[in-house]
């Protein structure tokens, strides 16, 4: 993409010869009139190709919150150990005053729950007792010890943190569609996300058979 065209005067004999052996005069036959346009083109084009790969790369390195569930599912520790639902939400309703209940995913347990940070507030925040952004965070096992960390959020949390980072547009987008799923690969790190009413959740996981489980159960 970045290869530039060789010279057409350098294809056929050295500066050196040409000036040596200079060519006989030739009456115009004007069959040279769209090199210059040819030369313009081409100019324009590299041009043209040099700004989308730029663009390109301050998409692919702009911050986005998936990027920060997946850091924050790798330091994840429950901090109250359950399988029970009520549990659950019980802890969550006291930490952070959110009632919201742990997603059911057939052929997985809840072990546990617990407020995870997921990033720092954007500079100019209002919310000064909490610097960062917290959401509520579950564990799950499978049947083979595989794991799966869940996070909820909502669009008012999303709010909070869209200057400092946020939902990639394509997944925006599915959360408004009917069967409201998004499955994605962020090295080696399979996610789903998904919308029930107001609650967006996010499900991390290394296994890519609990990947596959998880996307077919939520979009049921």
């Amino acid at each position: 993409m970045n290869d530039s065209p060789e010279a057409a005067s350098a294809r056929s004999a050295s500066a050196m010869d040409r000036v040596q052996t200079p060519a006989p005069p030739q009456a115009s036959s004007g069959r040279g009139w769209w090199r210059p346009l040819a030369l313009v083109a081409l100019l324009v084009a590299g041009i043209t190709i040099a700004w989308v790969a730029l663009r390109g790369e301050e998409e692919a390195g702009s911050d986005n919150m998936l990027v920060h569930l997946v850091e924050a599912a790798d330091g994840f520790q429950p901090d109250v150990p359950t399988t029970e639902t009520a549990r659950a939400e019980a802890y969550i309703l006291e930490m952070l005053g959110w009632a919201v209940s742990p997603p059911d995913l057939p052929a997985l347990a809840l072990v546990g729950v617990g407020v995870a940070p997921i990033g720092a507030l954007p500079e100019g925040a209002e919310d000064v007792e909490m610097p960062d952004v917290v959401t509520p965070a579950y564990r799950y096992e499978g049947q083979s010890g595989e794991t799966a960390f869940v996070f909820a959020y909502d669009y008012i949390v999303l709010d909070q943190v869209r200057t400092a980072f946020d939902l990639p547009e394509a997944t925006y987008a599915v959360l408004a569609e009917p069967t409201p799923v998004d499955t994605r690969r962020l090295g080696d790190a399979y996610l789903v996300t998904w919308r029930q009413r107001a609650i967006i959740y996010t499900a991390v996981t290394r296994s890519e058979a609990l990947f596959e489980r998880i996307g077919q159960a939520v979009a049921t």
